[in-house]
């Protein structure tokens, strides 16, 4: 028997297989990929004020808080106040001043409760809200953005030199100074941190932000 005629009489059942072989890949191919997973949601940060956050730093004279009275038999409108030079806040049935710079918003509401029940109500909600706080920012920042600066919520320090206005040209960025209420001082290396977020430290409400003037040595790059 000639290898053609052995090769022809076994074709038959060498193309079968090779259809089941093309028929089980059309079916692999056929399935459609499984989906990938949906991402998770970034969190973002807010940049609305957050009130909680605010009423865990101790107010400093010239803050504002607003404080609420409810539940009590007659309506007590909010009232705005003015931590004065003495650091107290004045109530209109209130005998005493009360003792406002250095304690928290928390701190405050309980003294004003505690004044009220049951001495004159027999029962109070108060709440008191920090209101308007501020941080200073001073030296060589551009024009108008010296001076005061509304504190809004969480802010960095590249952050809180943005919203005054920025560096000036004469700005020593790698050294700008941040005194705290209790007197610590930080010194920042602000182009360092525009690369590492985790040295662009956090501002908060009566922070003294100083940016110096570069030296020649700065100037000229040698430092």
């Amino acid at each position: 028997m000639s290898l053609l005629s052995c090769n022809s009489r076994h074709l038959p059942g060498w193309l079968g297989v090779a259809a089941l072989v093309l028929a089980l890949a059309g079916c692999e191919t056929n399935h459609a990929p499984a989906p990938a997973p949906s991402p998770s949601p970034v969190q973002s940060g807010t940049t609305s004020t957050d009130t909680n956050f605010l009423q865990t730093i101790p107010l400093q004279v010239g803050d504002t808080v607003q404080v609420e009275i409810t539940g009590t038999p007659t309506k007590i409108d909010p009232l705005q106040l003015l931590i004065n030079e003495s650091g107290t806040i004045t109530l209109a049935y209130i005998k005493q001043p009360i003792q406002a710079a250095g304690k928290t918003s928390k701190e405050i509401q309980e003294i004003i409760r505690a004044e009220l029940v049951p001495q004159i109500y027999t029962f109070a909600n108060v709440s008191v809200t920090p209101f308007g706080r501020y941080f200073y920012v001073g030296g060589y920042i551009n024009p108008g953005g010296t001076g005061k600066q509304l504190y809004t919520g969480h802010t960095t320090l590249s952050q809180a030199i943005s919203a005054a206005g920025g560096f000036s040209e004469f700005a020593a960025k790698k050294r700008v100074q941040v005194t705290r209420l209790n007197g610590k001082i930080f010194i920042v290396d602000c182009m360092k941190a525009l690369k590492d977020p985790t040295l662009d430290i956090e501002i908060f409400p009566g922070d003294r932000i100083y940016v110096d003037r570069r030296t020649f040595i700065e100037s000229v790059g040698f430092k």
